[in-house]
């Protein structure tokens, strides 16, 4: 049995966006953080003007890294019209230290849309130096993408910034006062 999980009334609402407010600054960005099938993928992705790809979805296509992920999807997928971002977030390499988690590594970001080069930045070090609470972080990232390119600010600025937010996110508990300046 072939469970609904809406993809047909996804689908039908982002078309209703991109005919509605077609020529309006509006944009349509969608979230590929679970595995969805290739079919859904093909309808949805040319409507959109911004994928952010994660690390999950990115390695059950086969690729290692997030440039590769970027790449590969954006050629796969036929999403050269689409900026697409693959956060990568962190990797396993941490020291535990006094109840700390010091991140000795952090991946970043990889992204690349249809009038941009590649852009690939490391991750953020909270600036309290240690990792508290990872909660959130994916979505401070997107929030700031989002935010910093409606700001105007070019892609690799866009970037740079959404993942010091993200950076800052993990740094502390919760977001309440999450430095926001730089």
């Amino acid at each position: 049995m072939v469970r609904d999980y809406g993809y047909d009334t996804l689908h039908a609402m982002c078309q209703h966006v991109v005919t509605k407010w077609n020529g309006s600054h509006t944009k349509l960005s969608i979230e590929l953080e679970h595995l969805v099938p290739d079919e859904w993928l093909r309808k949805i992705v040319p409507l959109a003007d911004v994928v952010f790809l994660s690390k999950d979805c990115a390695q059950h296509f086969g690729w290692t890294n997030m440039e590769q992920a970027v790449e590969g999807f954006r050629r796969d997928i036929a999403a050269e019209k689409t900026l697409v971002i693959c956060p990568w977030g962190e990797k396993a390499s941490c020291l535990h230290l006094n109840n700390n988690i010091y991140i000795s590594r952090l991946q970043g970001v990889a992204a690349r849309g249809p009038d941009t080069p590649l852009v690939s930045l490391p991750g953020h070090q909270p600036s309290s130096g240690a990792v508290v609470d990872t909660l959130a972080a994916g979505d401070c990232f997107i929030a700031g993408a989002i935010h910093f390119l409606n700001q105007g600010y070019p892609l690799a600025q866009a970037m740079a910034r959404a993942t010091y937010v993200a950076g800052e996110s993990v740094g502390q508990r919760g977001l309440e006062g999450l430095k926001l300046d730089f």
